[in-house]
């Protein structure tokens, strides 16, 4: 998923959210993971770096990785403490993933 793909997807659907782009050095979410570019630890950092609170920020504790890092699930949420769900494996889905998935129980 590239940024302006997913952002798109999201505004068009008219979903509320915040969303941060990890650097892959080009590489598919998929590819990224597999080849440790993307990690849990390196996506949670990268929420500290930018200073982003879940707890002020939103009434949650919880963030969503896309379907494709489904492996990261444990890393990120031992990384951030966090809550983690995983999303759809493309943005295109995302709609009908919020419809039965948000607002969390």
């Amino acid at each position: 998923m590239t940024y302006c793909t997913v952002e798109s997807d999201l505004a068009s659907s008219g979903i509320d959210c915040y969303l941060l782009a990890t650097d892959t050095d080009g590489l598919g979410v998929e590819t990224a993971v597999a080849d440790g570019q993307m990690t849990g630890q390196k996506v949670s950092d990268e929420f500290k770096m930018v200073g982003f609170d879940f707890g002020e920020m939103t009434g949650h504790n919880t963030v969503i990785l896309p379907g494709l890092a489904v492996r990261l699930q444990g890393d990120m949420e031992d990384a951030s403490g966090l809550k983690v769900k995983i999303g759809p494996p493309d943005s295109g889905r995302i709609p009908g993933w919020m419809e039965k998935n948000w607002p969390l129980e």
